[in-house]
């Protein structure tokens, strides 16, 4: 918990310096999609599942902006899958919230329609949860890259994409009971901006 402790206090102090950025330097976003697991165990018990995020950008130069942002994967699956004579059902929750802060840049496309490049680093908390056992948690700092093209609707409303991939392992805890899951995979997201004071 120390960690996410850290990845909060260092989102928080950046908060003021992105909300007394100029007016027309702040974005707010809101995607939805599809989070696909990339560990051949994972992708076999979850498979892929609905993923949201929500993020605020504030523009550091004419070609680069920097982004904090939350989002949040929740699936359910069979654990058991591979037994012939029992079938489990959705007999297991897994979800991820993560805390993300990255930078992206589009040094291509000085106007409109954009494509940025980023890259950031991640917290990320999970938790499984499996009928008939013990809920097992854990946390982990991941990395992410993503591509993210922009197209301006209006003054203020956009409309985005990003596709991102992100690697990650977690040390799950269930009692005295540790595991760990490779928790990398991609992450295919549409949603729209809204562009303060422009």
């Amino acid at each position: 918990m120390s960690k996410l402790r850290t990845c909060i206090l260092v989102a928080l102090s950046i908060l003021p310096s992105l909300l007394l950025g100029q007016a027309n330097g702040l974005q707010l976003m809101a995607l939805g999609g599809v989070f696909s697991p990339s560990d051949d165990e994972i992708q076999n018990v979850y498979g892929d599942g609905p993923s949201g995020k929500l993020a605020l950008a504030v523009t550091l130069s004419e070609i680069s902006r920097l982004k904090i942002a939350t989002d949040l994967f929740k699936q359910n699956g069979d654990p058991f899958y591979q037994s012939d004579d029992f079938n489990a059902g959705d007999a297991a929750d897994l979800s991820l919230t993560a805390i993300s802060l990255a930078v992206e840049v589009h040094p291509l496309t000085p106007g409109y329609p954009r494509l940025y490049f980023g890259a950031g680093v991640d917290y990320v908390f999970a938790k499984e949860e499996i009928i008939g056992q013990k809920t097992g948690n854990g946390g982990s700092v991941g990395a992410h890259f993503s591509i993210i093209p922009e197209i301006r609707l209006g003054n203020h409303l956009s409309l985005l994409a990003e596709v991102s991939y992100r690697f990650l392992e977690i040390t799950f805890k269930s009692d005295r009971d540790r595991y760990e899951f490779n928790l990398s995979g991609a992450n295919l997201l549409i949603g729209l901006g809204y562009d303060f004071g422009r």
